[in-house]
């Protein structure tokens, strides 16, 4: 509350109470002035990974909800800095690290990518190492295999949230259409959380179509018995077409498929932003390291490129999809077919690797 006059100096004994409105926005303000301090200072040194090539003194460094800070630095040497850095600031607004939760995790390339601890300021932190996976905001990250662990985690958690209305979803008393309703409410979701941002090859897409089907011959209660069929194969072949069929009965979308409609989506509304921000910016990013030798691994933008080019039958490489996926109208017509374009590659190329990262 503001009023014409400031009054006298007293102690906060007792802090707002969890659950109080007042209590994000009192966090918010006090993280905020925090991270402006130690901004100013990483934007003059340089901390952090330069994507806009426009602007010579833009660098991402972090990113923020809540209480919930990921640091970005492209050496260990640079992310201790700034461990310390926000460390040093937050003890002037009696708020400190805590160790336990604060964490290091690196792609194994660079200086220092063999320690197992780092001294930042006052507290020391743990540095995992390179298999280890870690999460924010829901989402597994490893920097080696990015998409592969998440993948294969929202996988899991959609196996663990099927077990928690497993009840209800094989219960033969209840309605088929009922039964999928509650799989298309509950589980396609936490399957799909942030599913837009995935780099697809043949074995992701068939990890998740594998996943989905074998869930869904739990609904129906497909039992491997193997009387009317001549092998295991036959048995799986009659209980896998059931199982489309049942999906494509009561409107349960192919989880690909899915992915594929929010990865078009997705691509349209970072095309048609022109504010600046870093989602637009990182996709006009060329990074300076060198890759390995090899075959390049598979990029996000390499199925809107391929599909774009088996349209025009012209060629589409590196971030050409954007001048098309600007055109608004026209970007929306082609989604449909985009998605229904469900061809799987031969070929199963991995993630490409990402620089020294910290």
């Amino acid at each position: 509350m503001q009023t014409d006059r400031r009054s006298s100096s007293f102690n906060i004994e007792r802090g707002a109470k969890q659950g109080d409105p007042v209590s994000p926005i009192l966090s918010n303000a006090v993280l905020e002035q925090l991270m402006r301090a130690v901004k100013a200072k990483w934007k003059l040194k340089k901390y952090g990974f330069k994507i806009d090539e426009g602007a010579e003194d833009e660098f991402i460094n972090n990113l923020r909800y809540a209480d919930d800070i990921l640091l970005m630095a492209r050496s260990l040497p640079q992310l201790r800095n700034m461990l310390a850095d926000i460390d040093r600031e937050a003890k002037k607004v009696g708020l400190t690290l805590h160790p336990e939760k604060t964490k290091i995790q690196h792609n194994g390339i660079g200086y220092g990518a063999g320690v197992k601890s780092a001294k930042c300021g006052d507290i020391t932190v743990e540095v995992l190492p390179t298999d280890a996976v870690t999460t924010y905001l829901g989402r597994s990250i490893n920097l080696r295999a990015m998409d592969d662990t998440e993948v294969n985690a929202r996988i899991r958690k959609a196996w663990s949230k099927f077990g928690v209305y497993r009840g209800e979803l094989i219960d033969t008393n209840i309605p088929i259409h009922l039964r999928m309703k509650l799989f298309e409410a509950v589980i396609t979701p936490t399957v799909l959380y942030g599913c837009e941002a995935w780099t697809m090859t043949a074995k992701r897409q068939m990890s998740l179509r594998t996943a989905q089907r074998k869930m869904v011959r739990c609904i129906m209660n497909a039992h491997r018995t193997y009387q009317d069929f001549d092998n295991y194969v036959d048995w799986m072949k009659s209980a896998t077409a059931k199982a489309d069929h049942l999906m494509n009965v009561h409107n349960v979308t192919c989880w690909t498929k899915v992915q594929r409609r929010r990865m078009w989506n997705w691509a349209g509304k970072m095309a048609a932003e022109d504010d600046g921000r870093w989602n637009t910016a990182i996709n006009k990013w060329q990074p300076c390291q060198t890759r390995p030798k090899g075959r390049p691994r598979t990029r996000w933008s390499d199925a809107l490129n391929a599909f774009l080019a088996r349209v025009f039958c012209t060629s589409f490489n590196g971030k050409e999809w954007v001048s098309k996926a600007k055109q608004t109208k026209e970007w929306q017509e082609m989604g449909s077919r985009f998605v229904e374009e469900m061809c799987l590659n031969k070929a199963d190329p991995k993630d490409s690797p990402l620089p020294a990262v910290f």
